[in-house]
């Protein structure tokens, strides 16, 4: 019968427990709507500090991808003295140029080589505008002169790959 008796007093000594911690949030409440002006007062500050933080130069982020078209790619102009000589200089190149990523560039680049390569198989070759034309040539046998010994000797016939530089391109390479 004990446990009768128990469970009444623990069925009220619940909403007494209940009333406690209202009674706590109660209290809480206007220490809380108190700190609250403090903490507007604080927040020009820290508005503040953010701006400075803000002010300071950030690192360059890598670009977002948009959904519209892209933007009209930069004119750079290469001297010989900042041509890009090597693989990745040249993706970086072409990223900062068209506002790609460096590997969407080197993807681009070897997209390009690819065709090159597959139009050059082809009879007539590619030709790649304001570049020039690459083909594959057969090469007749013939006699060569070896520069060592001076002798005359015997080339055989064979496949060669050929690139004819457009005129443009001579035009921007020769000139002065």
């Amino acid at each position: 019968m004990a446990t009768k008796k128990s469970a009444p007093k623990a069925k009220a000594a619940a909403p007494k427990a209940k009333a406690a911690t209202t009674k706590t949030k109660a209290a809480a409440a206007p220490k809380a709507k108190a700190a609250a002006p403090k903490a507007k007062a604080a927040a020009p500050k820290a508005k503040a500090a953010a701006a400075k933080v803000k002010a300071a130069p950030k690192a360059k982020a890598a670009p977002k991808a948009k959904a519209v078209a892209p933007a009209a790619p930069k004119a750079v102009a290469f001297t010989a003295k900042n041509v890009p000589t090597t693989k990745t200089q040249i993706f970086a190149a072409i990223a900062d140029a068209s506002g790609i990523t460096k590997a969407q560039a080197k993807t681009g680049y070897e997209t390009l080589l690819a065709i090159a390569y597959a139009g050059a198989k082809a009879e007539k070759g590619i030709t790649l505008p304001g570049l020039g034309k690459l083909i594959k040539v057969q090469r007749k046998a013939g006699m060569v002169r070896n520069p060592a010994t001076g002798e005359m000797i015997k080339s055989p016939a064979k496949t060669s790959a050929k690139f004819r530089m457009a005129k443009a391109c001579k035009d921007a390479v020769l000139a002065k």
